[in-house]
């Protein structure tokens, strides 16, 4: 089996176990297609983070061109995600930040944020593709990433 570094030979897609493994492999198109969407439980085409992501703080580097300020009212901090805030206003930041700082938080990031870990990767992830207002206020919990699957 090759490295999981090295891209895999031509005609052929890598997949990855989601057991915690690190393991791998490299089937042709089809093939991994079908292993795929046939045991979503079991195989990915995408890499999964490093064992252990879900307890490092989320780390994240502001993309914006200006700074974004904090929330408008100290109430917003304690709701759920709004489908919908000021793109100058942090909804759950409680000062300004900088275009480019790196802010490391255990709260929802803004949408200028870029995950700079895997914790903030899976965040983001999650954060782009569930309904927010479902969400709830925090995705972190007893020490760690917690980001359930349904809602």
């Amino acid at each position: 089996m090759k490295s999981a570094t090295q891209p895999p030979a031509e005609g052929l897609a890598r997949i990855f176990a989601l057991d915690g493994s690190g393991s791998h492999r490299d089937l042709p198109f089809n093939e991994a297609h079908h292993e795929v969407s046939m045991k979503r439980d079991r195989w990915t085409f995408e890499k999964p983070p490093a064992p252990g992501w879900d307890r490092e703080t989320p780390r994240y580097r502001v993309s914006s061109a200006e700074p974004i300020g904090p929330a408008l009212r100290a109430i917003d901090k304690g709701m759920q995600p709004y489908s919908f805030y000021a793109e100058r206003y942090w909804q759950y930041g409680d000062r300004v930040v900088e275009p480019g700082e790196e802010v490391a938080t255990t709260m929802w990031p803004h949408l200028a944020f870029q995950p700079i870990n895997d914790a903030a990767r899976e965040i983001v992830k999650y954060f782009t593709s569930y309904t927010r207002s479902r969400m709830g206020t925090s995705p972190w919990k007893d020490g760690k990433v917690y980001l359930p699957r349904s809602m």
